[in-house]
């Protein structure tokens, strides 16, 4: 059998673009972009933890005024889609849903009625922030947890071991 030069060339024309999109094709659809600028992750088997809140965006009180007792934590199951935790005075649960990055709190989050006087400005933060929340991301290292809201961090958690 002879292949004409014309067939060669549309030959190797042929291999060189199947091995150069078949290149651009692999990419990890579980993770966000990583780079030293957004060295974040956002897998949702991840999130099955416990996170203690470190910070949120409140401009009327400091951190320590708003959870003078207790901070918050935020329990995730992810089989479940359920979460649960301390909003640094009261008990809550609630239930939640992921798609890739992005997060929706439920807004029927149940809590239990106890009454904390140093503690209700810092919960009534947290329970309202973490309503609006809109998509999340995981740090790199696994340790950090970003709750945001129109791609602003709203809140900062770290893995905890309780």
């Amino acid at each position: 059998m002879v292949i004409s030069d014309l067939m060669r060339q549309r030959i190797i024309m042929l291999t060189i673009f199947i091995f150069a999109f078949w290149g651009c094709g692999s990419s990890d659809k579980t993770s966000a972009p990583r780079n030293k600028e957004n060295p974040e992750v956002s897998t949702s088997a991840a999130l099955d933890a416990t996170w203690e809140l470190n910070y949120i965006r409140h401009n009327k009180q400091s951190f320590t005024d708003l959870f003078p007792d207790q901070k918050p934590f935020i329990k995730f199951d992810t089989k479940n889609n359920s979460a649960s935790g301390s909003s640094g005075c009261n008990s809550f649960s609630c239930s939640y849903s992921i798609d890739d990055n992005k997060m929706k709190i439920s807004e029927n989050i149940m809590t239990t009625e106890m009454l904390c006087i140093e503690g209700m400005n810092g919960e009534k933060a947290f329970l309202n922030t973490l309503k609006k929340v809109d998509s999340y991301s995981i740090s790199s290292s696994g340790n950090t947890l970003y709750l945001k809201k129109d791609g602003i961090t709203s809140m900062k958690l770290r893995k905890s071991a309780r």
